[in-house]
């Protein structure tokens, strides 16, 4: 390595054992310099320990299971992910210096994926639903709160109905949570509810006889306790609601059915108070007539069964007392008197 000879021919200098090293493409005195990453540092091995430092260029080893190359000769067809199956990439790609370089229809680090969301398709078209990612045909990250096969149940999540039934009652009838906070003087209506709902869809008055049979239909009441109903479309639900939204109207244009309020008969009730005291008194009068009844035929019973039981003297009155009543004085003796 320290023999250099000059070819003056061509104006340059050479060096190594044979002078096949041009010293304008290399560095003589430290040759190994260029065979190594300018990251590594001198003590790490040349051409990555696979293969020979060749005036300043590496030179890869030669083997029979696997292709050697790269600068440094750092890369091979074989350091590459391997599906569960031990094949490199899957057997679907080709190992390019540690990374798989995937065949078409398949994707993933080890090409073991198809790309093909078919089976992530949830029964409304989406992708999961819209709340997960479709990694190798499997709805996975699902969003927090929704789980299942695509993502779709949500047992902490409001049910649909719900979620639209602020938007629906302030557009249609004025009313709901979403007026709370309405202003007549800033806000005008029905802008205010389109601007207000966390959803945002068209929405639109329609016959009943109108709306498609497959649509999810909503029955709600509102705050006059009006029943009313409204339909969307689920196949459109994304993470802002349905496409649209149709609220259910009959040939009078009627948005609702409500309830038939009747003014009370003042008059009539007074009349069925009183008539009620007075019954409750009547009552008590007869309760009480019939127990004093009942007592005192007890009673009298009781005395002619005593009175039947009493035996007397057929000689002698019981109640007979005698009119004379006899006085002895203490001091009278006949004789000494």
């Amino acid at each position: 390595w320290n023999r250099e000879e000059v070819n003056t021919e061509q104006g340059g200098s050479f060096w190594g054992n044979n002078c096949q090293c041009e010293a304008r493409h290399t560095s003589p005195g430290n040759p190994e310099s260029r065979c190594r990453p300018h990251t590594s540092s001198s003590s790490s091995p040349v051409c990555s320990g696979r293969g020979s430092c060749e005036c300043g260029n590496c030179v890869c080893d030669k083997s029979n299971t696997t292709i050697i190359y790269g600068q440094f000769c750092e890369c091979d067809d074989t350091s590459c992910d391997r599906s569960l199956s031990g094949l490199v990439c899957g057997g679907h790609g080709q190992c390019e210096c540690g990374s798989c370089a995937c065949d078409a229809g398949w994707k993933g680090p080890a090409c073991d994926c198809r790309d093909d969301v078919t089976q992530c398709l949830s029964p409304d078209g989406q992708i999961c639903s819209g709340h997960g990612e479709c990694v190798c045909g499997q709805c996975k990250r699902c969003e927090d709160g929704y789980s299942g096969q695509f993502c779709s149940d949500c047992y902490t999540c409001p049910d649909k109905c719900q979620s639209l039934k602020a938007c629906v009652e302030c557009l249609a009838f004025s009313s709901g949570d979403l007026m709370e906070t309405f202003d007549e003087e800033n806000n005008e209506h029905p802008d205010f509810c389109l601007e207000t709902c966390e959803l945002k869809f068209k929405y639109k008055e329609k016959l009943s006889s109108r709306i498609p049979g497959d649509w999810v239909n909503c029955t709600h009441k509102n705050d006059s306790f009006c029943e009313y109903t409204f339909s969307y479309q689920l196949d459109t639900w994304s993470k802002n609601g349905p496409e649209k939204v149709f609220l259910h109207i009959n040939e009078d244009k009627e948005k609702g059915i409500c309830p038939i309020i009747v003014q009370p008969d003042y008059f009539g009730i007074i009349i069925g108070i009183a008539g009620g005291i007075v019954a409750v008194g009547m009552l008590t009068i007869l309760l009480w007539k019939a127990f004093t009844t009942i007592t005192d035929r007890r009673e009298f019973a009781k005395f002619e069964h005593e009175r039947q039981e009493m035996k007397f003297n057929a000689n002698s009155n019981p109640i007979f007392k005698q009119a004379t009543t006899t006085i002895q004085n203490p001091i009278y003796h006949k004789e000494g008197f």
